[in-house]
């Protein structure tokens, strides 16, 4: 059965990586980070456009300072929606990673430097540092759901099809599965849930 794409549930934490995958590899990544508790901290959408909050703007800022911190990783698009965080990001050649293809069986390995998870890890870290540091959260608020949803692209359609569907969030809020007043559903979840268990959250 592929796994349901719920970025915002708590599933059993038996493992949050998947076993036959170096998350250290030079491929493209489609994350998703959400708020805790789904509430709307990043901002509004208002006819269909994005109106971010300060703290809504310190993600973007943040998500974008994350090329200078890390060369040769690309941040291939973004967006910042009143909950929750999409990207697609590819990460850089490591010259003496030990590579892994991603249908090949390996152990559970501890998190690597450069790896997928210590990005996100260290992007979640400094942003809420900065927002408590700032005001914009209280002293001791936690902010981020401690997973994340992944997905590694494996071809070009998958590619143009998330892609699109970043770019076109905040036309389609009404639709997300993030937005508890939603009216309705958008079908890229029930796709994404098709291609299979390909796909993992992250601390």
């Amino acid at each position: 059965m592929p796994k349901p794409f719920q970025p915002s549930g708590h599933p059993e934490r038996e493992s949050a990586r998947l076993p036959y995958f170096d998350y250290t590899a030079a491929r493209a990544y489609f994350i998703t980070l959400c708020v805790l508790g789904r509430r709307c901290l990043f901002g509004r959408v208002t006819e269909a456009r994005n109106d971010l909050s300060p703290l809504g703007k310190l993600v973007d800022s943040e998500w974008a300072a994350v090329a200078t911190h890390r060369p040769g990783i690309s941040l291939i698009c973004h967006v910042v929606m009143p909950n929750h965080f999409h990207a697609i990001v590819r990460l850089p050649e490591r010259q003496k990673a030990n590579r892994t293809n991603v249908d090949q069986p390996r152990k559970f390995a501890p998190l690597a430097t450069g790896s997928l998870s210590a990005v996100v890890g260290v992007f979640k870290s400094v942003v809420t540092r900065k927002a408590r540091e700032q005001g914009l959260t209280r002293p001791k608020q936690k902010l981020w759901q401690p997973r994340f949803y992944d997905r590694v692209i494996r071809t070009s359609e998958e590619f143009a099809r998330i892609d699109r569907y970043i770019a076109d969030n905040p036309l389609n809020w009404s639709r997300d599965r993030e937005n508890e007043s939603r009216t309705g559903e958008n079908d890229f979840y029930r796709w994404l849930d098709s291609l299979g268990k390909d796909d993992d959250t992250g601390g």
